[in-house]
C-alpha cells in the first residue's frame, strides 16, 4: 500500500514539472474567447505553450475577456487564484492557473478540482501513516 501511495505522489509531481498549454485570445477578436467560453471554436493558433515561470491567465476588464500567458510574479491573486479590483471605477478580475488549458475553465471549477486533489492526497497520506 505504501508503494502505491508513493507512486501516486510521484505521478502527481510529474504533472507539476511537465509543460502545459494556455489559450491566448481575447473576446474582441474571437467571440468564442469570451464568457461563456467555447473551446471548440478556438483555433489551434490561439493555444500557446507556457514556458518556465509562466502560467495561464484570464482577465476580465470591463467585460472584455483576455486569455493569455503571464509570469508567476505578475499573478496578483496567486498562481492558482483570482484577484478583483476596480481601478478608476472599472471592474478588473484576473485569475492565474498552472495546468493544461486551465484559463478556459471557470475559476470555480479550478478551485473545486484543486480542493478534490488536496483532499485525496490528504486521505492517502493519513492512511499511509
Amino acid at each position: 500500500m505504501k508503494y502505491i501511495i508513493a507512486l501516486l505522489l510521484v505521478i502527481q509531481c510529474i504533472g507539476f514539472v511537465s509543460t502545459y498549454q494556455c489559450y491566448s485570445c481575447n473576446s474582441v477578436s474571437t467571440l468564442a474567447c469570451g464568457d461563456p467560453f467555447n473551446a471548440n471554436s478556438i483555433p489551434s493558433t490561439e493555444i500557446v505553450e507556457a514556458g518556465p515561470n509562466e502560467v495561464c491567465e484570464k482577465s476580465n476588464v470591463g467585460g472584455i475577456i483576455t486569455r493569455s500567458l503571464a509570469t508567476t510574479i505578475t499573478c496578483i491573486g496567486g498562481v492558482n487564484g483570482c484577484k478583483k479590483a476596480s481601478p478608476l471605477g472599472i471592474d478588473v478580475v484576473t485569475c492565474c492557473c498552472n495546468s493544461n488549458l486551465c484559463n478556459g475553465v471557470p475559476a470555480t471549477q479550478q478551485k473545486t478540482l484543486l480542493f478534490t486533489i488536496l483532499c485525496a492526497i490528504t486521505m492517502l497520506v493519513y492512511h499511509w501513516f
